[in-house]
């Protein structure tokens, strides 16, 4: 018997946004593959998680990082396989040093004048943040709330124009 296998010439790795660890990690196994097998590593831009998703399932990506939670419940991605968890990621919540009130508990006319950032849309944040908001009082909690990049979150926070930010990442990410 005889088996002949050729690696692909190139790979499509979705990333995930600057400051983030999907796009440390996958730039590092990246430049790996190709160095160590000559296979070029083309990187596909990516806000995140539900983006990658949406990249695997229509061939757009070959590989690419997102959260599990983001999948579990949804049937519409046959192409998708789960291989492994790669670390663990935690939600941060960040509010403005000098809010005044807590935008989850505060009063309801101090909550809806509250701009929150719930991640940027196609990421696994963006999921996430609706999932927590939702719990508090079904959606209605914020008055305003906006996809942000991670500059944006900084600039916002400096400028007084976020309140508050959900974002979901890795602990070591440099965000």
């Amino acid at each position: 018997l005889l088996q002949y296998r050729q690696l692909p010439k190139s790979i499509t790795i979705a990333t995930g946004k600057e400051g983030g660890r999907y796009k440390d990690i996958v730039e590092a196994l990246g430049d790996k593959i190709g160095a160590e097998y000559g296979i070029e590593v083309i990187y596909k831009p990516s806000p995140g998680s539900q983006a990658n998703i949406e990249f695997i399932q229509k061939g757009e990506a070959d590989f690419a990082f997102f959260q599990p939670n983001v999948i579990k419940d949804n049937s519409n991605f046959s192409n998708v396989r789960m291989v492994a968890n790669v670390f663990p990621e935690v939600i941060l919540t960040h509010v403005r040093k000098d809010l005044g009130h807590d935008p989850f508990i505060g009063e309801l006319e101090e909550r809806k004048n509250t701009t929150i950032a719930v991640g940027e849309k196609g990421s696994g944040a963006a999921v996430n943040s609706e999932a927590i908001l939702n719990h508090f009082d079904d959606g209605s909690m914020i008055g305003n709330r906006v996809t942000k990049s991670y500059d944006e979150l900084i600039s916002g926070f400096n400028s007084g124009t976020i309140d508050a930010a959900i974002v979901t990442t890795e602990e070591n990410a440099s965000i």
